[in-house]
């Protein structure tokens, strides 16, 4: 889901770039019944089982502030723009 939100507003921020100001950004929705939990997040997994109300938490993405960079980064494997610094610094 992450990855669908990012893309909407990726495709946004071009936009705007691009000269469209009338556009809004909107949500993403989405609902799903497939799940998968790897290995690698089984105890996250059983935390959340356990505690649900306290193994949620809340982490804000910075805006894409500049499309073209963002998708620079992409393209080139680099961590010039805002997003992608974040994205760095915040992955697990």
């Amino acid at each position: 889901m992450g990855f669908f939100s990012l893309l909407t507003e990726l495709v946004y921020a071009d936009l705007v770039q691009r000269g469209h100001h009338n556009l809004r950004l909107g949500h993403t929705t989405m609902k799903t019944t497939f799940t998968q939990i790897y290995s690698s997040r089984d105890g996250i997994a059983k935390s959340i089982e356990e505690k649900p109300q306290e193994a949620t938490t809340s982490i804000q993405m910075p805006v894409i502030d500049d499309a073209r960079l963002f998708l620079q980064d992409i393209y080139e494997g680099t961590h010039e723009s805002s997003i992608m610094r974040w994205i760095h610094e915040n992955a697990e």
